[in-house]
Formats: structure tokens, sequence, C-alpha cells
């Protein structure tokens, strides 16, 4: 199993988007390149979907990921990475591949789960992505597929692509992983507590005792760039599968103060740092 990744690079941030077929006026493609949740791309139909970007420079590509989508389990996604800014010399293509990953039969309640369930089914929204090997490029084209999705429509909140870093050691043991929420609970006059519903959200800790000089050097460049303004994707369990890689996979900021890197022995370090989901 691969070790814990985070994204270091943001082309898909730099990158001019456009969307083929067009997608609905009040929800632009370029509702992808921003970090607020309901501020969403939203396809008129079910016909497959081209978001293609191009940019300035050449950038590095290893991951991609669509944030708080509304994709099923038929769902497909395809990247196509292109050296040049007008998608004509492809040099990486991922093919077809499933969107989300399905539940094997094993984990489903026999005569009440239907199948077809992916990782994501009672959730509100999906997270759908992939890893690939590094490539440089200058434009790109997602195209997302899901003709049967019951909402008439397909929706992304956030597209999240550059490279990303895997780091040469786990976090160390008492990892601390919840969720957390803005719900406001206040007491009557009865004694009934009353709850005001609002979004919840994932929250993460992570020590890491192992850094080696190059990886120290990899947090240090994100704390510095990215610090508590950006977001970036974070990948405890990538390629593990199941729940533990669905509740570990997050759209997240740094919370708190921003960590310190503690010099513990030459050439080892240490840093913990807290986020939350976005």
């Amino acid at each position: 199993m691969a070790n814990i990744r985070m994204q270091t690079t943001f082309a898909g941030d730099l990158a001019t988007l456009s969307a083929s077929p067009a997608v609905a006026a009040s929800m632009p493609v370029t509702n992808l390149l921003n970090m607020v949740r309901y501020r969403v791309m939203r396809t008129t139909g079910l016909a497959d979907q081209q978001i293609k970007g191009t940019l300035a420079s050449p950038a590095l590509f290893s991951m991609m990921w669509l944030i708080l989508c509304n994709l099923t389990g038929l769902a497909t996604i395809r990247v196509q990475i292109y050296t040049d800014a007008a998608w004509t010399t492809l040099a990486y293509d991922s093919g077809v591949v499933a969107a989300l990953q399905m539940r094997p039969l094993s984990e489903l309640v026999w005569g009440v789960d239907p199948l077809g369930m992916t990782y994501y089914s009672g959730f509100a929204k999906a997270n759908a992505g992939m890893y690939f090997t590094p490539v440089g490029g200058q434009s790109f084209t997602i195209t997302i597929s899901d003709p049967n999705n019951p909402a008439g429509f397909m929706e992304v909140s956030r597209l999240l692509m550059g490279g990303h870093f895997e780091f040469a050691y786990n976090p160390k043991y008492g990892m601390k992983f919840g969720w957390d929420e803005n719900t406001n609970q206040q007491r009557s006059d009865g004694g009934s507590l009353r709850s005001v519903a609002r979004a919840n959200f994932r929250k993460l800790s992570i020590d890491f005792s192992l850094l080696p000089d190059s990886d120290r050097h990899v947090l240090s460049d994100l704390y510095r760039n990215v610090g508590k303004i950006k977001d970036f994707l974070v990948s405890v369990y990538p390629g593990s599968g199941g729940a533990y890689e669905r509740d570990y996979t997050m759209q997240a900021k740094m919370v708190g103060s921003l960590p310190d890197i503690v010099s513990d022995v030459p050439l080892r370090n240490s840093s913990s740092l807290t986020i939350q989901e976005v």
C-alpha cells in the first residue's frame, strides 16, 4: 500500500477552463476553481461532459480529483493530458475508469441493500479521482459519464488537479480522525435539547515522526505556499480502497497555528498538523 500523499502543485487552478457541452449558465465550469461548497458546476443533462483546461506554460500533473460530486456507482471518468496548449499531442490517457468503488457483496445486507452500492452510498456527495505517473502537460480533458444519474444532471463542487508528493514514512500511530459540525444547540425552558442542523465536515490530526530531509523540504514548502489560505488534497491511505480510503481522502485546509518542524536528530525531523475538510 502506498504511503500518505499530499497535493503540492496546483496546475488545475491556473488553467483556463471550458466545458463541452455547455453547462448551466448559473453554475459555470469556473466554479470548479473556488473553494465554496455550494458554488458548483452543474450540467444541463446527462450527456457525457468534458471539462477542458489549458495553461499558459507546461506544468506537472500526477493527480485529478472531483470533489463533492453527485456521481453514482455507474459513473466513469477519463483523464487526458496533452503536452501542448491546444489538446493535440497526448502525453497521458487514463482510459475510461469507474468513478467510484462498488461495495462487494460480502459487505451488503442481503435483502436490504441494493446491488450497486458504493462506499459513498448514504453520503450527500462523493469524491472521485485518481493518481497517475507524473507527466508534464499544458492542456487537459476530463470526461465524465453518468447516463443514469437519477438527479438528471451531474454536479461537481471542486477540481483539484496537479502534482502530489508521497512521503517516505507514514504518520506515527495515534492519528486522530473524526467528524464535526456547525450545529447549534440550545436547551428550552421545558428542558428539551434543541438542535439547528448545519453541515458536517471531517477533521484529522497527523503526526510525522520520521521525516527525512527530502520530506521536510516538501512539507516546509507546503506550509509556506498553502498555509491556512489554500485548499489541498490529502490521502492517508491512497489506493487501499474501501471505507478507509474514502474517509481519509479529503479536500482540506490547515487550521490553528501553522505547524513547526522539529529537527530531532541529524537528517530526521518531525511535525504535527491539524486539518479540516473544506
